[in-house]
């Protein structure tokens, strides 16, 4: 089993893939530059990131990024 979690890091956006068991790190993808947003409609968004923060994702908002 897994869990997906969206990650800012400075200006780019990571999607990090832990098994929800050990909370091991399994992959990550780096998303393109120039995402914010569609990111922003995919999450919900309403302020701007900070740069800090870590989501976990719905599986729709996992299938749509």
């Amino acid at each position: 089993m897994e869990h997906e979690m969206l990650a800012q890091h400075g200006m780019s956006y990571i999607v990090e893939v832990f098994d929800k068991k050990s909370e091991t790190l399994i992959f990550e993808v780096r998303l393109p530059t120039g995402s914010d947003a569609q990111l922003e409609q995919i999450m919900g968004w309403s302020t701007p990131q900070r740069g800090d923060e870590g989501y976990n994702l719905s599986p729709s908002q996992a299938a749509a990024i």
